[in-house]
């Protein structure tokens, strides 16, 4: 989903925060973005999502946001 999206389903606001987060996580290989159509508001968008075969294993601190973000357990 677009950064707009993951801030109004998790309810992690600011938007930047998210686009924060994604990034170092991005960066850790456990998300993928690019600018794609965003599936929840359907606008062309930087979009976030799990690669293919899943996330690496995300440290600790991060496991309870890609829960949130990808449909598992509250942190």
């Amino acid at each position: 989903m677009c950064d707009g999206c993951l801030s109004e389903v998790t309810n992690i606001t600011p938007r930047q925060r998210i686009a924060l987060m994604a990034l170092d996580m991005e960066r850790a290989g456990n998300v993928l973005r690019k600018k794609t159509t965003c599936p929840k508001c359907g606008k062309n968008r930087q979009v976030t999502g799990i690669p293919r075969g899943g996330a690496r294993n995300p440290p600790a601190e991060k496991k309870g946001l890609l829960e949130r973000l990808f449909g598992g357990g509250d942190d």
